[in-house]
């Protein structure tokens, strides 16, 4: 931040949001309190630069800020400074649009064969950056991480045994952390927290309206939710009702509890966005909303 403010780059109320960005999209991770730059960030800056080395210059960052700061104060148009900036950025996307080759777009050969099918494996991006998966795909969905050398990185084991099939259950890694899976996968998809606690799910009398499996009840960092049981066939979900109907007058829908990206928790209509009703708590009672997602 001490970089973007010396720079003129970005305001103090603007440095969260660019920070989470770049670590959303995986250009950088944090390592004892440093970022540094991850292979994908490193190739998606080096593309950026061959195609808008104007826009990649700091100072032009900077100028636009200086810019934007005149047209708070009248001192210049807002339609000069954008036709100044559309008109050459305009034919540098255009050209980028034909010219720049994907990152992600065509997958990398390897010497690997998949332990599950006896298939070549190749060099895909994901999220978290390159790993090898299955060119069987997506009939065979067999993956594997690679470490920091570009090196096949076998899942770490543990000691634990499925308690559904007998296999063993092995260290994952998904966006919300690492937990405990079956080494079987696909074949077993069964899943543990890394404490030991079996992912549950909680059976309902409703069915799925788009497939007309049975919905269940699950959990997820955000809360208590209901998704249909055939999933990932079928990812159905919705919010869990109260059985309290909304107060507004000829709605007829069903208060659900819902949680803002801020991470708070309130109550809103079923038929939203027809209808917009919300409230802190239950209409009628007093009680408080309780938090049950788990953490």
């Amino acid at each position: 931040m001490k970089t973007l403010e010396k720079m003129g780059i970005g305001r103090p109320s603007t440095y969260a949001a660019i920070i989470s960005t770049i670590q959303d999209r995986g250009y950088v991770k944090q390592e004892k309190r440093a970022f540094y730059a991850t292979e994908l960030g490193i190739l998606v800056t080096e593309k950026l630069i061959e195609h808008f080395a104007k826009i990649m210059d700091v100072k032009f960052t900077s100028h636009m800020e200086d810019e934007l700061d005149k047209i708070e104060d009248e001192k210049v148009g807002w339609l000069k400074v954008l036709k100044e900036f559309y008109e050459p950025f305009k034919i540098d996307l255009e050209k980028a649009v034909g010219e720049m080759k994907s990152v992600k777009g065509t997958p990398e050969e390897s010497n690997q064969k998949c332990t599950l099918c006896g298939q070549p494996m190749v060099i895909r991006w994901g999220r978290h950056g390159k790993f090898l998966g299955c060119s069987g795909f997506p009939t065979c969905k067999s993956t594997l991480p690679l470490d920091e050398k570009g090196e096949p990185s076998p899942p770490e084991t543990t000691d634990q045994k499925c308690e559904k099939c007998g296999s063993a259950m092995v260290v994952k890694t998904s966006r919300h952390g690492k937990f405990l899976a079956c080494s079987a996968y696909p074949t077993c998809k069964n899943t543990k927290s890394l404490g030991g606690e079996t992912t549950k799910v909680e059976p309902t009398d409703e069915k799925c309206e788009k497939c007309g499996s049975p919905m269940v009840i699950r959990s997820s960092k955000r809360g208590r939710f209901m998704g249909c049981s055939a999933y990932p066939k079928c990812r159905n979900l919705k919010s869990l009702p109260t059985g309290v109907k909304c107060p507004n007058e000829g709605c007829g829908g069903d208060l659900v509890q819902r949680r803002s990206k801020k991470g708070g928790i309130f109550f809103g209509c079923s038929k939203y966005p027809e209808c917009d009703y919300i409230a802190k708590e239950l209409p009628g009672t007093s009680d408080a909303i309780k938090d049950d997602s788990p953490g």
